[in-house]
């Protein structure tokens, strides 16, 4: 998704697509390499200050 950068190598997944397999009730999305994961939540929390930023103008409307 982020390019070389971060993604594991594609030979390391491995391990983690044999466990998913074994799972009987596995998650629909995976974050998969400590590194592409560090990055997942630095995009979540850059998205969640955004909404934080603007919180004042989603509030006005009621609902």
């Amino acid at each position: 998704m982020w390019g070389d950068a971060v993604a594991p190598e594609p030979g390391t997944v491995d391990p983690v697509i044999m466990e998913l397999a074994a799972l009987p009730d596995p998650p629909r999305r995976l974050i998969v390499g400590s590194r592409s994961f560090d990055h997942v939540l630095e995009m979540d929390r850059a998205q969640t200050d955004l909404y934080r930023f603007w919180e004042h103008l989603s509030r006005i409307a009621p609902g």
